[in-house]
């Protein structure tokens, strides 16, 4: 497992921390929606490479997936929107 470390300076926590709930979580948080888009994305590019062995019932399947997931997906939450 890889770990990194992000260096904040003083003014730029102050100014997280009075409209995040928890700058940790919303690091954290942040990160596994980048990482949950790349797949998106590698996903779509190998797709459109087999689309042409899709029927129309494999898109619809793919594309009910796809509306699930984004349902599913936790939204941020902050200090402003609670």
């Amino acid at each position: 497992m890889q770990q990194f470390i992000v260096e904040i300076d003083d003014t730029d926590m102050k100014v997280l921390e009075y409209v995040l709930l928890d700058v940790n979580e919303w690091i954290q948080e942040s990160v596994r929606g980048k990482i949950n888009n790349c797949y998106k994305r590698a996903i779509a590019a190998e797709s459109l490479l087999n689309v042409q062995k899709m029927t129309a019932e494999d898109m619809k399947v793919e594309a009910i997936k796809l509306t699930l997931e984004k349902r599913s997906e936790k939204e941020y939450k902050d200090k402003t929107f609670k």
